[in-house]
């Protein structure tokens, strides 16, 4: 579908449906839901915001994230490319952490802040000011017309009610007429957890009074592009038609609500038939069905983690000292590495790493270990026909500046074969590669835990561990942003009975006889080996005499 061009500035652009029906509906309080590639930052909120921007001049529009991070690296980058590919230009229409220079003769917005580092200015003297959930009082002292949020799943609901909705007040007398004066809008993919289910839970307008407004917008976009093609003397007749219209359409969209859930396959003509039969093949079923199809899935009860709660162990990483001091530079970092976590704060503390090793795919998990919490910081994985010296590598690049170069290395018997590719044993080619001298030397504490824990213990233990009984005496957090594919594995991994034995499904792993695997390996359970190995070491340190026996 094509966005004419009209009379306006906006370029001839291929919308897929949901960024049609945000595109005409324009309402005053949306909520998308759409598949994965869909194109919700770039599609729909950034000519979503726009929109807003040059309709309330001098106001301030709120784009809100869960944490600073996912902000700057995920979420800013989409809109901006968003607002490139509707005509504008950084520098002309828009200036990101600045005002717009003084010899532009541009007016601030009604109550700019104070500081700019946060804030992108535009020609019509509005701005977004940019807000994320992990920096609390961000919007102190700031008066906001609208919210835009994007990955919202993440967005908690009840700070978002408490801190920000507070602040969107003022300059009703200039746009209370306005459908979006106070408007809200929301994009995610499928909630997978409880937390999210609020976008679910909202209530919709009626489809007849959607199609009605679509209809009508429809109807004034036909007679604004008619207007170019009669003689002069006929203006004033489609002008007028079109300003009456667009009254009309203005009530419409106050009323709206739009709820509008969509799979990937409606932007297929974009994405091709190819990305989704991938998809289909690499992903988990529950993950493709929640991911592409837009399917609701709760953790099933065969869960082999059954206790794992996400929402509650998990955190939205807030932003280190290192990336606050870089303000708006950080969205010209091309890679980044530990400076940016939370957890870089937190540099005099020792690592902990144990790594799951094969022939289509090495993946090692990274710990800190404070108190009686182990913070899960970090997975790194390869696919084949990777070598885990690669994945240690990668572990070592990505925390070459970490302060403590301190390692404890946790394996199990299955790191002192040999493998067939070389004479060495698994285990000291981890050693080797940590303590070479390429992107800096580690050292390494080992500890080896021997013969790999039953099945029945670990799904006793571990699950003990995210239900914070008794059993295991630590509690873990998990850092939401870095170790999404792990929370992945999580969820692939099932539990079967053989032998009468309560065991790990790992058919995820398994090739099939045409050589391909039944879905992408950085979701099937390799990732939760690394992570049963990492948490039984830091046991094992803790009770040398631990038995891995199932009770």
């Amino acid at each position: 579908m094509k966005m004419e061009a009209g009379n306006n500035a906006e370029l001839l652009t291929y919308l897929n449906p949901s960024q049609w029906l945000s595109y005409a509906v324009k309402a005053k309080k949306e909520i998308h839901i759409l598949g994965r590639g869909t194109g919700k930052t770039q599609g729909i909120q950034a000519p979503n915001l726009k929109a807003k921007l040059e309709l309330m001049p001098r106001a301030t529009c709120a784009l809100l994230g869960a944490s600073y991070m996912q902000l700057f690296t995920r979420i800013l980058p989409g809109v901006i490319e968003g607002f490139r590919s509707l005509g504008w230009i950084e520098g002309r229409d828009y200036w990101v952490g600045q005002f717009a220079p003084k010899s532009f003769k541009i007016d601030r917005p009604f109550k700019a802040p104070i500081k700019t580092d946060y804030i992108i200015h535009t020609r019509y003297g509005s701005a977004i000011c940019l807000f994320s959930q992990d920096r609390p009082g961000m919007s102190n002292g700031v008066d906001i017309v609208s919210i835009n949020g994007d990955e919202a799943k993440f967005i908690n609901k009840k700070q978002l009610d408490d801190e920000l909705k507070p602040a969107m007040r003022g300059l009703s007398h200039l746009y209370d007429k306005l459908w979006c004066y106070h408007s809200e809008m929301y994009t995610s993919d499928m909630p997978e957890s409880f937390s999210g289910m609020w976008l679910l839970e909202t209530k919709g307008s009626p489809r007849e009074l959607i199609d009605e407004t679509v209809d009508l917008f429809e109807y004034c976009e036909m007679n604004r592009n008619k207007r170019w093609e009669v003689a002069p003397s006929t203006y004033e007749r489609y002008d007028s038609d079109v300003a009456q219209s667009e009254v009309l359409l203005n009530e419409l969209r106050k009323r709206i609500t739009l709820v509008n859930i969509a799979s990937s396959l409606q932007n297929i003509d974009i994405l091709g038939p190819a990305w989704i039969e991938n998809q289909l093949e690499t992903l988990p079923i529950a993950e493709f069905q929640r991911a592409i199809l837009t399917k609701r899935n709760m953790m099933s009860q065969t869960a082999f983690y059954k206790s794992l709660d996400w929402d509650k162990l998990s955190y939205m990483p807030k932003p280190s000292s290192f990336m606050l001091s870089l303000g708006m530079e950080v969205l010209s970092v091309e890679s980044r590495d530990c400076r940016y976590d939370e957890e870089y704060d937190w540099g005099e503390n020792g690592l902990h790493i144990a790594c799951d090793t094969g022939g289509s795919f090495n993946c090692m998990t990274v710990a800190i270990v404070i108190g009686a919490t182990i913070h899960v910081i970090k997975f790194h994985f390869k696919r084949a026909p990777s070598l885990i010296r690669e994945v240690v590598m990668m572990f070592k690049e990505y925390y070459r500046h970490w302060p403590s170069k301190h390692v404890t290395y946790h394996y199990d018997h299955t790191s002192i074969a040999r493998r067939t590719e070389t004479e060495w044993i698994i285990k000291d080619i981890v050693v080797d590669a940590l303590q070479s001298a390429e992107h800096g030397a580690w050292q390494v504490q080992e500890n080896y835990i021997g013969q790999t824990p039953t099945y029945q213990w670990r799904y006793d233990m571990i699950n003990d561990m995210f239900g914070e009984h008794a059993l295991s005496e630590y509690v873990v957090r998990f850092n939401a942003l870095n170790t999404e594919e792990l929370h992945d594995s999580f969820d692939t991994a099932k539990v079967i009975q053989i032998s009468g034995k309560l065991e790990k499904d790992k058919r995820s792993e398994k090739r099939r006889a045409n050589g391909t695997y039944p879905m992408d390996q950085a979701r099937a359970t390799h990732g939760s080996e690394s992570f049963d190995l990492l948490v039984t070491g830091i046991f094992k340190l803790e009770h040398a005499s631990m038995k891995f026996d199932a009770y």
